[in-house]
């Protein structure tokens, strides 16, 4: 296959999952932890990103159409043709996760026209259910009856996670950084607190899935040096692991410090989140590229 359909095919997945799991996670955490009024200031302050961040969603999809028909027919000379389009959309999995997809998010370009945190509810809906598409197609495909359901459901389950985690890690540095002084009994507080407990929740549910994921997908572990899924999936591992490590610290280290010196403490706990931010940017990418591999040579 062309490697420049192959690499221009793994930037549009990069952008296009990562802009689904940034707005799912912050428009989540929004909706659901952080209290009302505060929620409302957030959403205002990231609308920009939230802008930028559909835009990619959409035009990273689009552009992902001609892409995947240039892979699946072989030849990039064809990857514009209508009647192609149609039949890879109404015979093929991949044509139905895109349509699935599309749908979705249509639905969060909509979300951006309504007001206040409704936009914010209806973005978290949409962008889940574009998450959820990407389980439709790839690699969870590779088996058939109940095994084949449970890969999917894990895979949902997994980005939904994993996107939780790095997405509300956005709106959570925003907060930090025009309310840096978060005492006890603050809305900035309890946001904080919450955005703890569930970020422990998501990121135990992203290594439990991730952890199963990978034995669907290899059977063990991905130690396998010459096949580039496994070396991929690999570096994404380590990836994670520190992320967990920049959150362990974040939780365990700064957020105790809060009460004595707060101002020092929220801006540690920010400094920790956008580092996870990037790393978690650095995770998506690999996936986006590994994904376009076979798992076993």
């Amino acid at each position: 296959m062309n490697p420049v359909v192959e690499g221009l095919l793994a930037v549009c997945r990069f952008l296009h999952d990562g802009a689904a799991m940034m707005l799912w996670g912050s428009s989540a955490w929004l909706a659901l932890q952080v209290p009302p009024k505060l929620a409302q200031d957030l959403a205002r302050r990231l609308f920009p990103v939230i802008g930028i961040a559909a835009a990619l969603l959409v035009l990273s999809l689009l552009a992902m159409l001609p892409l995947k028909t240039a892979m699946i027919v072989g030849d990039w000379h064809r990857a514009f043709e209508p009647d192609l389009w149609t039949t890879i959309l109404a015979a093929t999995s991949v044509g139905t996760a895109w349509l699935v997809d599309a749908g979705a998010s249509l639905l969060a370009v909509i979300a951006l026209l309504l007001p206040g945190m409704l936009r914010t509810r209806l973005l978290a809906v949409a962008t889940a259910l574009v998450l959820a598409s990407l389980a439709l197609t790839g690699h969870t495909m590779l088996h058939k009856g109940w095994l084949g359901i449970l890969h999917q459901a894990n895979d949902i389950l997994h980005v939904l996670a994993a996107g939780a985690w790095v997405g509300a890690l956005v709106p959570l540095t925003v907060m930090l950084a025009h309310f840096p002084h978060v005492p006890g009994d603050t809305p900035q507080r309890q946001a904080l607190d919450r955005f703890s407990v569930a970020g422990r929740i998501a990121v135990s549910l992203t290594v439990l899935t991730g952890a199963a994921n990978t034995w669907f997908t290899v059977g063990g572990w991905p130690l396998n040096q010459s096949s580039p899924y496994q070396v991929l999936l690999l570096m994404k591992i380590l990836l994670v692991v520190l992320m967990i490590a920049l959150a362990s610290s974040n939780h365990f280290h700064f957020t105790p410090k809060l009460e004595r010196t707060p101002l020092t403490g929220a801006a540690a706990i920010r400094r920790g989140a956008i580092s996870e931010i990037l790393l978690g940017a650095g995770a998506i990418a690999l996936v986006a590229i590994f994904g376009l591999f076979q798992p076993t040579p």
